[in-house]
């Protein structure tokens, strides 16, 4: 069997792959709240978390935030980081009973 990667679809993935880990460890470090679902396309993604409330102003809280990590142009690549978690117990290694509902994905 043969293929052929597409780069472009592949590259606006990445980058949405990666902006979404950033979304989430910005979410993380607020709030500890988990990522419970998500979708990426090319060039668009979402992700969804249990938050008691959204405004307008939360969301100018998360995108100055974002920024802020941005700015900071922490090295990203496809392999393991070796930090270590900002907790001691990562979410998703909770006993199902104390998860939120949904499911809890490896975030930040």
């Amino acid at each position: 069997m043969a293929g052929e990667l597409g780069w472009a679809r592949r590259h606006l993935l990445m980058r949405i792959h990666t902006a979404l880990h950033v979304l989430c460890g910005v979410v993380w470090s607020e709030f500890a709240i988990p990522v419970t679902g998500g979708n990426t396309e090319p060039g668009s993604g979402r992700l969804d978390f249990l938050l008691e409330s959204i405004s307008v102003e939360l969301g100018r809280r998360l995108e100055a935030r974002i920024n802020e990590e941005l700015a900071a142009a922490r090295p990203s690549s496809s392999s393991s980081s070796g930090l270590p978690w900002p907790t001691p117990t990562p979410p998703w290694s909770l006993p199902r009973r104390t998860r939120f509902r949904g499911r809890s994905t490896r975030c930040p």
